[in-house]
């Protein structure tokens, strides 16, 4: 078994599966309110479910 975590902006929280990393500009820093999004992930999905993350978030 094996815990995954990443951070959801909240403007982005309804559209995790079709993720944009950005909020409004590249290259640009800025400061917004995250939500912290946890899992259990047992050892024979995790190959699939890292995948499926990489491909939903570049």
């Amino acid at each position: 078994m094996f815990q995954i975590s990443f951070y959801v902006p909240e403007i982005k929280l309804e559209l995790v599966k079709n993720a944009n990393p950005t909020i409004e500009h590249l290259d640009k820093l800025e400061t917004i309110k995250e939500y912290k999004v946890e899992m259990i992930c047992a050892s024979n999905h995790l190959s699939s479910v890292i995948s499926a993350m990489k491909s939903a978030h570049p």
